[in-house]
């Protein structure tokens, strides 16, 4: 780096982060337009975002050794090279392609991909244990990364109230099962079960806990790895990218990760089934437009209501989806008693009640799947499932409770309808 190159992106970050400690006089004599003409100021300005207002979250111990971990750290992003780290509670070191660093208060962040992977994620600066910069290029972000929107969502949380959960279930993939048990929350109780499956999962169970900034934080930095069982009040705030933000019922992320680990279930279990219902909101279009769209947002969240003790998710629009540990026989039972609260709602508009009726298509893993996709899993038994494989199985099953649904339209609407075996 060259003198003039250097006093530019001192200039710039003096003006951009001093601005509130000193006069403004001080920035009138500089010339900023000029430090802003430099490339490599442009591009380091959006590798490093600041936060402020989180004091007190977490303590900051060998503050030397973490200043000296953030300054190999921003060498490997100014020069746009690899790091291999060593983190608190991993047996093994790793590849790190630096994204961006954020600075809140006296916390520092990490923000980057593991290995060749270029979804990001956020390490805290105190807990990395050993860091060496290396002479490999990094991977860049994708090109829709931005770094205030990733570190926001997962730094900003509302400050709790201080009520305590009573009991806290979460489930977590076996790579951190290690940094988990040797990590464990302040509560009355807390017992892990063994990683069980492939891929492997494990659930943390524990009672009294304080329902603070500080658990959210903690959850949280585990990114989409932390999946809130219960409470249902703390999985809207954690597992937010999972939620929909209208009825707080699963989207169609978390629909993927449903069916997915159901799916894994079926080839780890022989006797394993499942269920998918898919639910439609009968003539919704004409809700909206006799209504407009208000009223018919409180239509949905009315009928999320009833569908919420089943893990629903919202699909899409006005279409719903439960996936359940049944045969097609048994889940058409709880199907009926879905249809049947929601037919029993009565929701007060200007143009007087609105007594809303759902169709119901239900389909049976693997009973229900076309015949290409038995014969996939035929061919596929006993051997590791690719994702691929079980998004395209997710979509066959899917479809066939499609194809019932739109039976039990056709037959009248308000009615539940199994589909028919290999269609």
């Amino acid at each position: 780096m060259n003198k003039e190159t250097a006093e530019a992106l001192v200039l710039h970050f003096a003006q951009k982060y001093l601005v509130k400690v000193l006069p403004q006089d001080t920035f009138k004599y500089l010339d900023m337009d000029k430090a802003l003409e430099h490339q490599l100021v442009q591009e380091w300005d959006s590798k490093i975002a600041m936060h402020s207002h989180w004091s007190g979250v977490v303590d900051i111990q060998n503050q030397q050794t973490v200043n000296d971990v953030v300054d190999i750290f921003k060498q490997a992003l100014l020069n746009k090279k690899q790091l291999r780290l060593q983190y608190e509670g991993r047996d093994q070191s790793f590849q790190y392609n630096p994204f961006g660093l954020v600075v809140r208060d006296q916390q520092c962040f990490f923000i980057g991909s593991v290995c060749d992977n270029k979804a990001p994620c956020l390490l805290a600066a105190r807990k990395i244990q050993q860091i060496q910069l290396t002479d490999d290029d990094g991977l860049l972000p994708e090109d829709d990364f931005d770094l205030e929107t990733f570190s926001s969502y997962y730094l900003n949380h509302p400050q709790s109230s201080p009520e305590i959960i009573e009991e806290l279930v979460v489930e977590f993939p076996a790579s951190v099962y290690s940094y988990v048990k040797n990590h464990p929350l302040q509560c009355a109780s807390i017992a892990l079960t063994e990683p069980e499956g492939h891929p492997a999962y494990f659930k943390l169970t524990a009672t009294q806990v304080i329902n603070s900034v500080r658990l959210h934080q903690w959850l949280t930095g585990f990114h989409d790895r932390a999946h809130i069982l219960q409470p249902f009040s703390l999985k809207k705030i954690v597992n937010v990218s999972y939620i929909d933000q209208l009825t707080h019922l699963y989207n169609r992320k978390g629909f993927d990760r449903q069916l997915q680990r159901a799916i894994e279930k079926y080839y780890r279990e022989a006797q394993s089934v499942f269920s998918v219902l898919v639910i439609d909101v009968d003539k919704f279009k004409v809700i909206n437009d006799d209504n407009g769209h208000i009223v018919g947002d409180q239509v949905l969240t009315a009928i999320a209501d009833c569908l919420r003790q089943y893990d629903a998710i919202r699909y899409g629009g006005e279409e719903f989806v439960v996936a359940l540990e049944l045969d097609c026989n048994r889940a058409s039972t709880i199907a009926e008693r879905i249809r049947t609260a929601v037919a029993a709602l009565s929701i007060a508009t200007e143009n007087g009640l609105i007594q809303p009726t759902i169709s119901i298509g239900i389909a049976e893993f693997p009973a229900h799947l076309s015949l290409t996709d038995k014969q996939k899993i035929k061919i596929t038994a006993n051997r590791q499932l690719s994702v691929a494989l079980k998004l395209e199985l997710i979509k066959s099953i899917t479809d066939s409770a499609d194809k019932a649904l739109y039976q039990a339209k056709e037959q009248g609407r308000n009615r539940c309808v199994i589909a028919e075996s290999g269609c």
